[in-house]
């Protein structure tokens, strides 16, 4: 007898789908790249959505529900949930796990900083201890990896996270957050100097002391080429050079009307013809495009040889 024996691998892990949604990036962009976000936002309503997208912390909003609806508003189990993902990728070498524990970070890296200090603090202050403690099983290279849309997420989550807590101890209300979040900063230079946001202070610091030292040398240095020195005119000579131009100005108004007027008088049946929104060559194009009258056309051969063509040479010459 013949058995057909299924042989299954095992079905992978399932996680509630997590919202990533900055308030300082664009929506579209989360929304087309990131999974989570598209299959979190799908089982919203309209209102619902609106309300996040629109409000003043969209993460702190993701949080909010996420704890109310997943978790039964017990922090220690997103600690839980967030260790147990990490193992599981870590150990069982799951894909959804290392996607849910990426999707978790960047989500909780994404609660402005008002929403940790009065609502989360004791959640933020104990994630901090666990990243801490994942971080010592990992190597630099895990980083130089790149997640689906092509950026290192856990990088540019902890520069969310991590340098407002470090650098503004006297706005953190629990030292005990402000202790978790130094302890981590002095690991990351340890173990992971290259992470660009532990340089951004430091950056920016340079940045405006060679601002400061380029404008004190250009303050301080001479102009040594007098001809882009400042030109001081007296007015008398401005009121002069402005009579000039304005008799230039008269004089060239008035040879224009004498050479138009001599013109009338050699061309009477090419200016005739001009039509209200041709101008004197157009008309002359559309003269010998039609070829309707013979006499139109010899003007207008006429014109545009004696009168354009030898403007042209006095240009060139």
């Amino acid at each position: 007898v013949d058995v057909d024996i299924d042989i299954n691998d095992g079905s992978p892990i399932r996680y509630p789908p997590v919202a990533c949604i900055d308030a300082s990036s664009s929506f579209s962009l989360h929304k087309k790249k990131h999974l989570g976000t598209k299959l979190y936002l799908a089982k919203l309503s309209p209102a619902e959505r609106t309300r996040i997208l629109l409000g003043n912390d969209p993460g702190g909003q993701v949080l909010d529900r996420l704890l109310r609806d997943e978790y039964d508003q017990e922090w220690k189990s997103v600690l839980g949930d967030i260790q147990f993902s990490f193992l599981s990728f870590l150990h069982l070498h799951c894909f959804s796990s290392l996607q849910h524990w990426r999707d978790m970070i960047a989500m909780l890296s994404m609660v402005s900083i008002v929403a940790i200090e009065t609502k989360y603090e004791e959640l933020y202050t104990h994630l901090i201890s666990v990243l801490s403690s994942q971080l010592q099983f990992m190597e630099p290279e895990f980083f130089e990896e790149t997640d689906e849309s092509g950026n290192n997420f856990f990088e540019p989550a902890m520069g969310r996270l991590i340098p407002p807590l470090v650098r503004t101890p006297n706005t953190i209300s629990n030292s005990e957050l402000n202790e978790a979040a130094n302890s981590f900063w002095q690991l990351c230079l340890n173990k992971f100097p290259s992470f660009r946001f532990l340089r951004n202070e430091n950056d920016h610091n340079e940045d405006n002391n060679h601002q400061v030292r380029r404008q004190q040398r250009e303050e301080h240095t001479p102009i040594e080429d007098d001809d882009d020195a400042v030109v001081v005119v007296s007015m008398e000579e401005y009121e002069a050079s402005m009579a000039r131009s304005s008799a230039c100005g008269n004089s060239s108004t008035e040879m224009k009307t004498k050479m138009l007027a001599e013109h009338q008088s050699r061309f009477p049946i090419l200016f005739a013809a001009v039509l209200p929104h041709e101008d004197i060559v157009m008309t002359c194009a559309r003269a010998l495009d039609e070829r309707v009258d013979v006499s139109l056309v010899r003007e207008a051969a006429q014109y545009l040889e004696e009168v354009v063509d030898s403007g042209r040479d006095e240009l060139v010459g």
